[in-house]
């Protein structure tokens, strides 16, 4: 073969190899590209955002608060100023027990949104679970005006007006609540509470027996128609109620001095 054919064919190699180097490296930069635009794109990350935020939600329905916890902790991850994701959040910290958390969440959420009814509700729980009910009165009512159905904030409403002593406030309330959500046990219950303080027994044990036969394992449902059983004379049914209540929730301490105080050993 002639000397000019092989140099001609080398460089045909030659100019072939940096023709592959060249796609590979375009391919490469393609795709590190891709994923630099999938980091940094808003749209993106809301939209991971709000794939955590269904999630957490069904996990909040399923009752699973631990997954509701860290899929709404990968949600504000995902989007920091979603106040979806901080309300869900607040609502895993919520069921969890984690009041202070739960505020702060819920906090941050309504600083982003300020019309987000169901943020100020969970609000209203965790400040009324903090004891901090002319708080809770405050977010419960706000969460009304935003939404004039959300019949928790009602409820929520409700229980808070009667620590406070305003016990028809109370009724009105939690009568609200139960006529917006029929299946509301906690609506029931915390009516039960209210006629209880009033000295109406016979209401408060008639709510509280409706919470038990919404949510049987309600244990503050039978504890609330043990006081009101008792208030009656009815003891035997009233201890009844006070054992089921600790067999539902063992750290739940007023039914157990209910007992000690009706002489009952072993509770």
């Amino acid at each position: 073969m002639p000397d000019h054919q092989k140099g001609d064919r080398e460089r045909e190699g030659k100019d072939k190899g940096r023709a592959l180097l060249l796609l590979l490296i375009a391919v490469l930069t393609g795709a590190f590209l891709a994923v630099v635009f999938l980091a940094v794109n808003p749209w993106s990350a809301r939209t991971r955002a709000n794939r955590y935020v269904a999630q957490a939600e069904k996990h909040v329905e399923d009752g699973d608060y631990p997954q509701a916890l860290y899929k709404s902790g990968l949600a504000v991850r995902s989007d920091p100023d979603s106040p979806e994701a901080l309300w869900v959040r607040g609502r895993a910290y919520l069921e969890l027990d984690k009041l202070e958390q739960a505020v702060s969440s819920c906090s941050r959420a309504i600083s982003l949104d300020p019309e987000l009814a169901g943020a100020y509700n969970t609000r209203a729980w965790a400040y009324a679970g903090l004891g901090r009910f002319e708080k809770a009165i405050e977010d419960a009512g706000r969460a009304v005006e935003l939404d004039p159905e959300l019949a928790p904030a009602y409820s929520i409403r409700g229980y808070a007006e009667a620590q406070i002593g305003d016990f028809e406030a109370a009724v009105a309330d939690t009568t609200r609540a139960v006529e917006l959500d029929p299946e509301s046990a906690s609506g029931y219950y915390y009516r039960s509470v209210a006629y209880l303080a009033m000295e109406q027994t016979d209401m408060a044990a008639s709510d509280a027996s409706k919470a038990i036969e919404l949510d049987s394992d309600f244990a503050r449902a039978y504890y609330a128609r043990g006081r009101a059983y008792e208030s009656m004379r009815m003891i035997d049914e009233a201890v009844s109620d006070y054992k089921r209540a600790v067999e539902l929730d063992p750290e739940y301490q007023d039914p157990r001095a209910a007992l000690s105080r009706l002489g009952i050993k072993g509770y």
